[in-house]
């Protein structure tokens, strides 16, 4: 209906964090959000997407439809070097080119292979606006950016 359109135009943060949202979820929900034309904030944070989910997102960001998001949580998804690869590759790609803000910590099964795609994303220039990426390996939280371009940890 117009209403429905309407409101979804006007969605310009969505937060579906500890839904216990799976890859079947969000596929759902990426059939919906071409809708939500404002849509600058989208929180997934706490759902198991796992890398399914998360190259489920790098594949509907290659295809434009996140190019206007400025922030992205992706933290504790249980998403492993699949996942946070394609998300970085779609990065380097220059289809989430507003991106500002990206969490992806909480998700403990990244090797030094995704860490590195992470940093490559960061450090491309293909985000010009970029201001962080927090991720972790291992036990140790991460933060590339912020107010310098200097990596941070914390522990």
């Amino acid at each position: 209906s117009s209403v429905a359109s309407a409101v979804f135009q006007g969605v310009r943060a969505l937060q579906v964090n500890y839904l216990n949202w799976g890859p079947a979820e969000l596929e759902v929900l990426l059939r919906v959000l071409p809708q939500c034309e404002g849509l600058v904030d989208l929180q997934l944070g706490g759902n198991p997407l796992g890398d399914t989910g998360l190259t489920q997102l790098a594949a509907f960001a290659r295809v434009g439809g996140l190019r206007s998001l400025t922030a992205l949580a992706v933290e504790q998804t249980e998403a492993g070097d699949e996942g946070l690869c394609a998300l970085a590759d779609a990065m380097l790609e220059g289809h989430l080119p507003k991106l500002h803000k990206c969490w992806a910590w909480g998700n403990p099964r990244l090797t030094p292979r995704s860490v590195g795609k992470l940093r490559e994303a960061f450090n491309s220039g293909a985000m010009p606006e970029i201001g962080f990426i927090q991720f972790n390996s291992g036990d140790r939280v991460f933060q590339l950016g912020d107010e310098t371009d200097e990596e941070d940890e914390y522990s």
